[in-house]
C-alpha cells in the first residue's frame, strides 16, 4: 500500500473516534486521575474542617461559630500565637463582636516558641491553653519532612514506574497506579494520626505520576490534530476543580463525612481502566505482532476499528513499514536541546511550588473570605486560560517564552512586598503568578509529550517529570530558609527559561502530525 493510502486510513480511523462521542467520553475520563490526587492530598480538607483544629474548649460547644474562625497562627515563623482570652465571654459573642476583639488585642498576643509548647511523650502540655494549637505546633515540627517525604515518592514514581509502560503498554501500567492508589486510601483511613498518615501520603504521591503521564499518553496517541491540545490541557481539570470547590465552601461541621467522600474518588478509577483503550500507536511502536491483532479482533476499544491493524492483519503492510512511518514523526534532540528541557523542567519544577503550597496560604487568609476564594480558584483559572494559549498563540516556543518572561517580572516584584502581611497587593501578586505558573507547567508537559516518539514518550516524560519534581525539591528547601530568596531564584529562573525557550525550543503548533510525517 502506497504511503498516501496509509494516511488516510490513519486520518479516517482517528476522524472517526471523534464523531462517534467516544473520544468525549475519553476526555472526561482522563480527568479522574487528578481528582484522586487532588481530593485525597488536599490539605486544606484538614485546615478548613478537620477535628485536629477544632477548638476543645467546653464553653464553646453551643457557640454558633468555630474558634478555628479567629485563630491567626503563623506559618512562616513555626510559632503559635496564644491568645489570652476570657474563652467563656467569647462564647457567647456574635462572630462580629469576637473578630473585633481579636484584631484589637492581636498586638498583644502571648507568644510561645512551637518546639517548647508541643506536647512531649508524656502528652503533657501548658494546661492553659487549647488542644488545637498544640496539635498545629505539632504539624508544623513535621512540616519539611512532610512536604518532602510527598515529593521524593513522586520522583521514584517518574523514574521507576512510568518507564514501564513503554514497555508493558500504558493499560497496563495504568492499572499498576490505580492499585497504588486504593492502597493509599486504605492507609490514610486505618491510620488516623497524622505523622502515621504520611505513609498514605507517600503511596498516593508514588501513585499519581503512574496515573498522569500513562493517562496523558493514551490522550495524546488516539486525539486527532485538532482535537489534541484542547483534551490535553482538560486532563488537568480534575486537579483543580477539588481545590476550587474547597476554596469556597465554608468550614465543614461533618469533617469526617467531607474527608470519606473525598477519599471515594479513587471508585472512579475502575471506570478509567474500562473505558480507555490501549493506543493502537504503542502497538505498532513496539512491534507486537500477536497482541496487536489480538486486540484488533477482541478489544471494545480503538485498536478492533484501527485501520492500520486491519491493514496488518490483512498482511497488507509490515510491521516494520508501519512502525517506520509512525515513528518518523521525531524530534532529533542533541545535547543542548537536552540540557535546556532539563533546565526548563526545574524552572517548571520552581513554579510548581506555588500551587503546591496553597495550603499555607490559607492560614493567612483565613479571615479573609475573598483572598482564600482567590488562591484556591487560581488553578482553575490556570486551566482554562491554557486553551487560548494552544489555540490562539502561535505554537508552544512563542507561549512558553512569553509566560516565562510574565512570570519572572511577576516574581521580581513580588519581592518588594512584604510576603509576611499577606496584604492584598501580595495577594493579587501571587494569585496571577499561581495562574501563569499552572499555564506553564500544562504548555511544557504537552511539548514533552509531543516532541519524544511512541515508543520511548513515557520514558522520555517520566525523566522529565523527576526533574520538575526535583525542582519543586529544591525550592521547598530554599523556602525553609528564606521566602525572598526563593522568590529572587525563582524570578531568575524564570527569565533564564524564558531565553532558553526563544532559542533551544521548537516551534510547535497545534497541527503538527503526531502520527506520520513523510516529508523525510
Amino acid at each position: 500500500m502506497e504511503d498516501s493510502d496509509l494516511t488516510e486510513h490513519l486520518k479516517i480511523n482517528y476522524s472517526g473516534i471523534k464523531k462517534n462521542g467516544k473520544i468525549y467520553l475519553l476526555i472526561l475520563l482522563a480527568t479522574i486521575p487528578g481528582l484522586c490526587f487532588s481530593s485525597v492530598t488536599l490539605h486544606a480538607i484538614k485546615i478548613g474542617a478537620s477535628e485536629t483544629l477544632r477548638c476543645k474548649i467546653n464553653s464553646f460547644e453551643n457557640a454558633s461559630w468555630k474558634f478555628q474562625e479567629l485563630s491567626r497562627p503563623d506559618g512562616v515563623h513555626k510559632e503559635c500565637f496564644i491568645f489570652n482570652y476570657d474563652y467563656d465571654k467569647l462564647a457567647h459573642m456574635t462572630l462580629k463582636d469576637a473578630k473585633k476583639l481579636v484584631d484589637k488585642d492581636y498586638a498583644n498576643r502571648t507568644r510561645i516558641i512551637c518546639t517548647k509548647f508541643v506536647a512531649d511523650e508524656n502528652n503533657s502540655r501548658p494546661a492553659a491553653y487549647p488542644q488545637e494549637f498544640a496539635n498545629y505546633c505539632e504539624s508544623l515540627r513535621y512540616d519539611f519532612l512532610y512536604d518532602v517525604g510527598a515529593v521524593l515518592p513522586y520522583i521514584l514514581g517518574c523514574l521507576l514506574v512510568v518507564p514501564l509502560a513503554d514497555i508493558y503498554g500504558r493499560k497496563r501500567i495504568l492499572s499498576l497506579g490505580c492499585h497504588l492508589a486504593y492502597i493509599s486510601v486504605f492507609i490514610k483511613i486505618i491510620m488516623l494520626h497524622f505523622t502515621r498518615e504520611a505513609i498514605g501520603e507517600a503511596v498516593i504521591n508514588y501513585a499519581y505520576p503512574v496515573l498522569k503521564y500513562t493517562t496523558e499518553a493514551i490522550i495524546i496517541e488516539i486525539t486527532g490534530n485538532e482535537l489534541r491540545p484542547g483534551a490535553f490541557v482538560l486532563t488537568f481539570l480534575g486537579l483543580q476543580v477539588p481545590q476550587f470547590l474547597i476554596g469556597v465552601m465554608p468550614p465543614l461541621m461533618y469533617w469526617k463525612y467531607a474527608t470519606l467522600l473525598a477519599y471515594s474518588t479513587v471508585l472512579l478509577l475502575p471506570l478509567l481502566l474500562w473505558f480507555v483503550p490501549e493506543p493502537s500507536l504503542w502497538f505498532i511502536s513496539g512491534q507486537q505482532t500477536r497482541t496487536a491483532l489480538f486486540a484488533s479482533e477482541t478489544l471494545n476499544d480503538s485498536p478492533r476499528h484501527n485501520d492500520t491493524l486491519l491493514l496488518l492483519r490483512n498482511k497488507v503492510i509490515t510491521f516494520k513499514k508501519a512502525n517506520k512511518l509512525v515513528q518518523e514523526f521525531r524530534h532529533k534532540i542533541n545535547w543542548k536541546e537536552f540540557i535546556s528541557i532539563n533546565v526548563i523542567s526545574i524552572s517548571v519544577g520552581f513554579l510548581s511550588f506555588e500551587s503546591y503550597s496553597k495550603h499555607k496560604l490559607m492560614y493567612a487568609s483565613l479571615e479573609n473570605g475573598w483572598m482564600r476564594i482567590l488562591h484556591f480558584s487560581s488553578g482553575l483559572f490556570g486551566v482554562i486560560f491554557t486553551i487560548p494559549c494552544v489555540y490562539i498563540m502561535n505554537g508552544v516556543k512563542f507561549s512558553l517564552a512569553v509566560l516565562f518572561g510574565g512570570c519572572g517580572a511577576l516574581f521580581a516584584c513580588l519581592c518588594f512586598l512584604n510576603s509576611d502581611s499577606f496584604d492584598n497587593w501580595f495577594a493579587i501578586v501571587t494569585f496571577f503568578i499561581e495562574i501563569l505558573s499552572v499555564i506553564v507547567k500544562i504548555l511544557f508537559e504537552f511539548y514533552l509529550q509531543r516532541i519524544f516518539p511512541t515508543s520511548h514518550r513515557c520514558f522520555c516524560t517520566g525523566i522529565c517529570g523527576a526533574t520538575m519534581t526535583f525542582g519543586l525539591l529544591i525550592v521547598i528547601g530554599i523556602q525553609q530558609i528564606s521566602s525572598l530568596a526563593r522568590e529572587i531564584i525563582t524570578s531568575v529562573a524564570s527569565i533564564s527559561s524564558c531565553i532558553i525557550s526563544i532559542f533551544f525550543v521548537k516551534n510547535l503548533s497545534r497541527m503538527d502530525s503526531l502520527h506520520i510525517n513523510f516529508a523525510a
